[in-house]
């Protein structure tokens, strides 16, 4: 892996309070908050690495140059030269990064001193400090020994680490697409898949956030957690470099004639853009950076945010530090459209009708084993020739007529609870739970079907035993995929259920069914969120610390909120 997520000449520090960038013949650190900025004559730099409080920056001379954000020099030490080699930094402990030549080196700070550590792997990704992701083929060893198997031989391109070291955003290369998907460090469990339209240019760790190039002038913010787009931002001028900071409150803009714009993005009801950044040497350092013109504020309409040209500054401005541009970025947040609002049943209605589709997997579950029964696959180990002979063939379909009429009664009851369910006018009516949240969700019929399977033993504990007679493995999960193939046969094809199954799915994707991975493909356990199973009993869900759900009594333009409410809201 040579490739590093974000810019490698255009960084913010960990703390989002200084932006880091190179020129040909220097090294600029300029403070966001306006204080003076520090220039550091430096030639042929190769790539930088940002942190709380230095910098590094490789140059093509094979040294490696460290900083204090004031410009004072730490120290110099030789690198192994490398003219397609960049840094890629930690975003957490102590600084350290990783040189990406042929023979991958992590680089730690260790109290003052650095060390040097070789890897032997495809790919290195630097957790922190000494900790790091190990990468050959598509086997993935995370620095607590998970091992995390990529999908149908992927292979990582580039990957960092997010949300303050805790999960590995991971862009892997297969059948010719590129895919990202979201690893947690801890587990090795795959949180999130998505595939992106294009490489992300920058990343902000800590927020998780993403930024794609839709067009030349044209960039794209992507929440990673959840797979959405959160808006637009559009330049008049096209992009040559971008950088975010970790909170992904600020964007920095590099255009083609080396100028940098700061555009501040936290709020939704009102972005600031703020002038542009010379960096070609000719700016007077001797003062503090202050704007020469007004904020562009943006202001988000019913659907769509409208950009508003600033107005041209009553007094005359004093002499700045640096040059405005002509460009200015236009941020566009995209709003969220309400749900209409529907009808609800009563929590009585709602059991009611909760122990209707219980009754339907027992049912299921039934036949499953009657099936079991009538092809020996559950039996005596002792009954044939050979031991386990029945079982054998039962696997390969060369068996049956030992339970005819257990097999039969099953199915016959099972037929007469489909007919009631028929002449039931409410079942899955609207206003039932399980409506709303395949209409909330996404959820396909196959996927409620499965929902339902592995929620019933949480539910009801007679369907925990009978799924623990179905399975005839104490070793094995209460749920888990297998299981619900063989009690859905017939009714569901496997790939289909493997297919709502997978991460990129909404079940696993939005966190409904939680795949625990200790044991490896179709006998992972298979876990129901107690907030699905307190919405199918018509319960209020217990939260935590979420926001309470407040009735409002005015319109959203007739409240004063603070900035950045919205923001934090969507």
């Amino acid at each position: 892996m040579r490739t590093i997520l974000g810019s490698s000449l255009l960084q913010f520090t960990r703390d989002g309070r200084h932006l880091v960038l190179a020129e040909p013949d220097a090294l600029v650190i300029e403070a966001v908050d306006g204080t003076p900025r520090r220039r550091v004559e430096l030639s042929a730099i190769q790539s930088i690495a940002a942190f709380t409080d230095q910098v590094w920056v490789a140059t093509r001379a094979g040294t490696l140059v460290r900083l204090t954000l004031d410009g004072r020099t730490i120290g110099e030490h030789a690198l192994q030269g490398d003219v397609a080699a960049t840094l890629i930094p930690t975003t957490v402990g102590a600084p350290a990064a990783m040189w990406t030549t042929s023979q991958p080196t992590i680089i730690v700070d260790d109290l003052g001193a650095l060390a040097f550590l070789d890897v032997d792997a495809d790919a290195v990704v630097p957790v922190a400090g000494r900790r790091y992701v190990r990468a050959v083929g598509a086997r993935v060893t995370l620095p607590t020994g998970a091992i995390c198997t990529l999908v149908n031989g992927a292979r990582i391109a580039s990957a960092c680490v997010l949300f303050d070291g805790t999960s590995l955003l991971a862009l892997a290369d297969h059948q010719g697409r590129r895919t990202a998907m979201l690893i947690a460090l801890s587990s090795g469990r795959i949180q999130q898949t998505l595939m992106l339209p294009s490489e992300p240019l920058a990343i902000a760790a800590r927020r998780g956030l993403a930024v794609l190039r839709q067009a030349p002038d044209r960039l794209e913010l992507i929440d990673l957690r959840f797979g959405r787009s959160l808006g637009v931002v559009v330049v008049d001028a096209d992009v040559d470099d971008v950088a975010i900071d970790p909170d992904g409150t600020q964007l920095a803009i590099r255009l083609p004639g080396g100028a940098v714009e700061l555009a501040s993005i936290g709020e939704r009801m009102a972005a600031t853009v703020r002038a542009g950044i010379a960096v070609h040497g000719d700016a007077d350092d001797s003062g503090p950076v202050e704007p020469v013109a007004p904020p562009v504020a943006v202001a988000c309409e019913a659907e769509r945010a409208r950009a508003v040209e600033p107005e041209p500054d009553e007094q005359a401005a004093p002499e700045p530090s640096f040059r405005p541009t002509a460009a200015w970025p236009r941020v566009v947040v995209d709003s969220l459209d309400p749900r209409p609002p529907r009808a609800r049943v009563t929590r009585i209605e709602a059991l009611d009708e909760l122990d209707r589709e219980i009754r339907s997997v027992m049912l299921w579950t039934l036949q499953a084993i009657a099936g079991a029964w009538d092809s020996r696959r559950l039996g005596y180990g002792n009954e044939g020739t050979h031991p386990y002979e029945h079982e054998v063939a039962a696997l390969v379909g060369m068996n049956g007529g030992f339970a005819t009429d257990y097999l039969a009664a099953a199915r016959s009851a099972l037929a007469a609870h489909e007919r009631e369910l028929a002449l039931h006018a409410a079942y899955r009516g609207s206003a039932m739970p399980l409506a709303e949240l395949a209409d909330e969700l996404g959820l396909s019929a196959t996927a409620i079907d499965i929902l339902l399977v592995i929620a019933a033993p949480a539910l009801h504990g007679e369907v925990a035993r009978m799924y623990g007679i179905l399975a005839n493995d104490p070793g094995r999960a209460l749920v888990d995929q297998r299981l619900v193939e063989q009690i859905l046969e017939g009714r569901v094809n496997r790939h289909d259920i493997a297919a709502e199954l997978h991460p990129r799915s909404p079940l696993v994707r939005l966190g409904i069914v939680e795949a625990r991975a200790r044991r490896p493909g179709p006998f992972a356990a298979l876990e129901i969120d107690g907030v699905i199973l307190a919405r199918l009993r018509g319960e209020p869900p217990e939260l935590g610390t979420a926001p309470i759900v407040r009735d409002a009594d005015r319109e959203l333009g007739e409240l004063e909120l603070a900035p950045g409410v919205c923001e934090r809201a969507i």
